[in-house]
């Protein structure tokens, strides 16, 4: 299908185009709202607070005041080798690949680093979702773990960035694999379990 519509997306769209409107929200475009009407699957309530998640965010964090090449720049200085690649998996999902031991959240030190680093991320996001399939079908993580210590966890980067993925940016984790994890990965996902998303 790729990036055609079928007759009942068609309809999800036009019903939460109808609601942007009723709730002054502005959609970048009719793609946008395609993935936000997919992701929801037609639930126009789910579709409007995804939308307004990351329109709050993007507020707060300042993040449409970030160029995307500035942000590339910042990660390749600051987190060099964090983002691996990108690629397709067995079940065709666009599926991204990091390394978390390169991975160092003490050089994001002040707002402005915050905002550089979820400009990239939302860039990657965006290439993740290029086409419908790709929205459709959902999309993969794949971290290498090895050499990973409690200096390359942020709780902060958790907190701030679990509502994007679980319930605001339109888009879906099918899967999420960590290759060779630390014996201190299961303290950290206690840690997360024990501080949930705002």
């Amino acid at each position: 299908m790729s990036n055609t519509l079928s007759p009942e997306e068609e309809r999800w769209v036009s019903e939460l185009w109808e609601a942007c409107k009723a709730e002054n929200l502005q959609p970048k475009g009719k793609y946008e709202l395609a993935c936000y009407a997919i992701v929801s699957k037609g639930n126009t309530q789910k579709g409007i607070a995804r939308m307004k998640k990351i329109r709050q965010l993007q507020k707060e964090e300042g993040l449409e005041q970030v160029d995307v090449e500035e942000a590339w720049d910042w990660m390749d200085k600051t987190l060099p080798g964090c983002c691996q690649a990108g690629g397709v998996d067995a079940e065709g999902r666009t599926t991204l690949f990091m390394d978390y031991a390169a991975f160092h959240p003490g050089n994001i030190k002040t707002p402005r680093d915050w905002a550089l680093m979820m400009v990239a991320f939302f860039d990657l996001f965006d290439c993740m979702s290029a086409t419908l399939d790709d929205v459709r079908k959902g999309c993969g993580f794949v971290a290498q773990c090895q050499g990973m210590g409690f200096s390359n966890f942020s709780l902060e980067m958790e907190k701030r960035f679990a509502q994007v993925y679980q319930d605001g940016y339109p888009m879906k984790f099918k899967l999420i694999m960590m290759i060779n994890p630390p014996t201190i990965i299961n303290a950290i996902i206690s840690i997360c379990k024990a501080n949930p998303k705002p």
